[in-house]
């Protein structure tokens, strides 16, 4: 197995998608990913996750109705945000599918 290397973050201008990652490098991304998660054996309460998700839907939800106004009222939106108000129903889906599909 090759050694990890540490991946430097990014703190240039340029695009993000400048520098798009093929499977050998992906690999090595997601081995020094898992390396540098912490491993213990006590149990983390499942209530943190929850309170996440519902965090997290709350602001996703306060994100897209603004802009889904502003789509509605004919003005113009970033791609980001026109992405969001594409695809917010499989986000959405997404949500539901983790509140059914994960035990209590």
């Amino acid at each position: 197995m090759n050694e990890a290397r540490p991946i430097a973050h990014w703190t240039g201008d340029e695009l993000v998608r400048d520098d798009l990652l093929g499977a050998d490098a992906l690999e090595l991304f997601a081995e020094t990913l898992a390396s540098a998660q912490r491993v213990t054996e006590q149990t983390q309460s499942v209530e943190l996750l929850r309170s996440r998700l519902r965090s997290n839907e709350a602001t996703l939800l306060d994100g897209y109705r603004p802009i889904a106004k502003a789509v509605a009222d004919g003005l113009a939106i970033t791609p980001a945000a026109e992405w969001l108000v594409d695809n917010y129903h499989l986000v959405e889906g997404q949500i539901r599918e983790i509140r059914l599909d994960l035990p209590p």
